[in-house]
């Protein structure tokens, strides 16, 4: 995979936008206001909005000395009471984020479930 470069970015990107992004980069507030636009119909949460934002900038594909290639793709999990915004939060991070995929909890134990059932039975013997 190519690094992609800050020039690599400016040829696509149109002067205002690439302009917008350097005066972001010279914020010194520039997280906590991206946990504050986060989201912003959802009060609180701010410790699960600095993970999600997190999620979204972090994550680099890299090899290993011993030639490992480790993805880079960074996981959530939110587990919390019933009715705290956890899944309202990752289904809107699944609608902008080209690379989320969002799944509950009952459609997570259920390809859990097919996987171990489809292992079972491949190791059937009749």
């Amino acid at each position: 995979m190519e690094e992609v470069t800050a020039e690599m970015m400016k040829q696509q990107m149109t002067d205002s936008e690439w302009n917008k992004v350097y005066d972001m980069s010279r914020d010194r507030n520039l997280y906590q206001n991206l946990v504050d636009s986060l989201f912003p119909s959802i009060h609180g949460n701010d410790e699960v909005k600095r993970g999600i934002i997190l999620m979204l900038f972090g994550g680099v594909p890299k090899k290993t000395v011993e030639g490992t290639t480790l993805r880079g793709d960074v996981n959530c999990c939110i587990v919390g009471d019933p009715s705290t915004a956890k899944s309202q939060l990752l289904k809107q991070v699944a609608d902008f984020s080209p690379r989320a995929v969002y799944t509950s909890g009952r459609r997570a134990v259920q390809l859990v479930s097919l996987r171990l059932l489809l292992k079972t039975k491949s190791h059937l013997t009749l």
